[in-house]
C-alpha cells in the first residue's frame, strides 16, 4: 500500500481529515492533497464533504478492497514468519463467552501440546460486532451462530445446536403445584410454551439469534411469555434459575454446565432441560474466515480441532440431556 493509500484508509477509520491529519501529524491541506492525487488516478469521488463526511459508493468499495490487500499483506507476512520460524504466532478468536468457556479449556490442552509456541486470544461480543473486526483483519477466526452469507467469507458450518427451556423443580413445583409430578412426567417429550406464560424468563437480548427464533415461535402459536431480565450471559442466566425465579432458554452446547450444576444440585434444586414442543428450528454454530487468506497450518489445524471437539460435544450431548 502506497502513502497515499495508507492516508485514504486513516481517512475512513476516523472519517474526518482533520483527525487523520492530527494522527499523522501532517497538514489538513496534505492529506487532502493524497486523497486528490487517488480521486485523480481512478478518476472518481471517494467522499462527499458536505453536509458531513461520507464516503460514496466508488470510496466504499475502494476502502474493501483496500482491507483485502491488507489483509493478504499480513497473511502474507504471517506465512514468511511461519516458514522462518517454525510454528510460531497467535490466533485470534470471536466467540460467545459462554460457548469458549465449555469448549476452550477441553480443546487447548491437546492443542498446546500440539502447539506449544503459539497464543489464543479470545474476544466476545455479538457476532456483528466480531465479523466486522474479522473483515478489518482485527481477528483471525468467529465461532458465531447462522451467521449471514457475505461475499468476504468462507463459512464452514460446524454443528446444529437445538434449543431447550430450563426450570428448577422448584420454580415447577411453585407453578403447577398439585399437577407438578404430571408435568415433570410430560415435559421431557417437549414443552408447550403456553404452559409456561406464567413463568417470569429471563432471555438473551433483544438482537441475539436465540431470541429471535424463540420469537419466531411463540409468535407462531400466539404465546406470550414475561421476561423479566436480559442478559447475554448463559452463565448469569443459570445462576438466576438456580434461585428459582426464572426459567431460560439454553442451546444445547450449553447444557454441559446445567448437567455439571445437577451433579451437586438438591432435589428442589435440579435444573430440568426440557425439549420444545414443535419448534424445528435450531440454531446452527459456523466457523468464519476471510476467504483469500492465507491461513497457517497451526490456524487450520486449531480450526479442525474446533470442528471436532464441538462435534463430538454435540454428540454427547444427545446421548446425555
Amino acid at each position: 500500500m502506497n502513502s497515499s493509500e495508507k492516508i485514504f484508509m486513516l481517512v475512513v477509520e476516523e472519517m474526518s481529515f482533520t483527525k487523520a491529519a492530527k494522527k499523522t501529524f501532517l497538514t489538513q491541506q496534505c492529506i487532502s492533497e493524497h486523497i486528490k492525487k487517488l480521486e485523480r488516478e481512478y478518476g472518481v469521488s471517494f467522499f462527499e464533504r458536505r453536509p458531513k463526511l461520507v464516503l460514496t459508493p466508488a470510496g466504499k468499495s475502494m476502502y474493501q478492497a483496500m482491507l483485502q490487500i491488507q489483509n493478504m499483506k499480513n497473511s502474507l507476512e504471517l506465512n514468511l514468519k511461519e516458514i522462518a520460524r517454525g510454528a510460531m504466532g497467535e490466533i485470534k478468536i470471536g466467540s460467545n463467552a459462554s460457548r469458549a468457556r465449555v469448549i476452550m479449556p477441553i480443546l487447548f490442552k491437546k492443542y498446546h501440546e500440539k502447539y506449544p509456541r503459539v497464543t489464543i486470544s479470545v474476544f466476545s461480543d455479538d457476532t456483528s460486532v466480531m465479523t466486522e473486526m474479522l473483515i478489518n483483519g482485527k481477528l483471525d477466526i468467529v465461532i458465531g451462530v447462522d451467521v449471514a452469507s457475505n461475499p468476504l467469507f468462507k463459512i464452514t458450518p460446524l454443528a446444529d445446536d437445538p434449543v431447550y427451556v430450563i426450570v428448577s423443580n422448584n420454580l415447577l413445583k411453585q407453578s403447577f403445584g398439585e399437577r407438578y409430578a404430571e408435568y415433570k412426567k410430560i415435559f421431557p417429550y417437549g414443552v408447550n410454551l403456553s404452559l409456561f406464560e406464567k413463568i417470569p424468563f429471563v432471555r438473551n437480548y433483544p438482537t441475539s439469534t436465540i431470541n429471535s427464533l424463540i420469537d419466531r415461535h411463540i409468535n407462531r402459536y400466539d404465546i406470550n411469555l414475561q421476561t423479566v431480565f436480559s442478559i447475554s450471559d448463559y452463565g448469569t442466566q443459570l445462576q438466576l434459575c438456580a434461585s428459582h425465579q426464572v426459567a431460560a432458554f439454553i442451546p444445547a452446547l450449553i447444557c454441559r454446565t446445567v448437567l455439571k450444576f445437577n451433579d451437586r444440585a438438591g432435589e428442589d434444586d435440579h435444573i430440568n432441560i426440557f425439549p420444545i414442543e414443535n419448534l424445528n428450528e435450531s440454531l446452527r454454530i459456523d466457523c468464519i474466515t476471510l476467504k483469500n487468506s492465507y491461513m497457517p497450518q497451526y490456524i487450520q489445524d486449531f480450526i479442525y480441532s474446533i470442528e471436532n471437539e464441538i462435534k463430538s460435544e454435540t454428540e454427547w450431548l444427545k446421548q446425555n440431556i
